[in-house]
């Protein structure tokens, strides 16, 4: 084999591998972010996965956020989470202007359609409705 073949099947390797290498970056961010947001906010994570429809999804988002709650709380990681949440939570300790009045409880009579005034629809969308 020549040189100069060579070094163009190493050129070409080196080119075959460079989309390889951003895609294993991509990889690894992903997977760092998403175990820093794990670590960060575990309620969220549980709260996802008890959110989640019954069957695989909901099994393997359990079995994601149980260690990673443990894990967290048991490091204090969740912390500053915590107390920022806490130090903005202003329902539970009755501060003014922290509660909404009540809504009015007014109701209408439904409208009864009639010959004379019949009901009209007003019905909006695409080509397929």
């Amino acid at each position: 084999m020549r040189s100069d073949e060579i070094r163009s099947y190493g050129y070409a390797r080196h080119l075959m591998d460079a989309p390889r290498r951003q895609a294993v970056r991509i990889l690894a961010v992903s997977l760092l972010v998403l175990l820093g947001g794990s670590l960060l906010a575990p309620d969220s994570v549980q709260t996802w996965a008890d959110t989640q429809p019954d069957g695989w999804r909901r099994s393997l988002a359990a079995a994601w956020a149980d260690p990673v709650g443990r894990l967290s709380r048991s490091l204090g990681v969740d912390r500053p989470l915590t107390a920022t949440s806490d130090a903005l939570d202003t329902a539970n300790r009755g501060l003014p202007g922290t509660t909404l009045p009540p809504a009015p409880t007014t109701t209408l009579a439904p409208r009864v359609a009639s010959p004379e005034e019949p009901l009209r629809i007003l019905a909006l969308g695409d080509s397929l409705m």
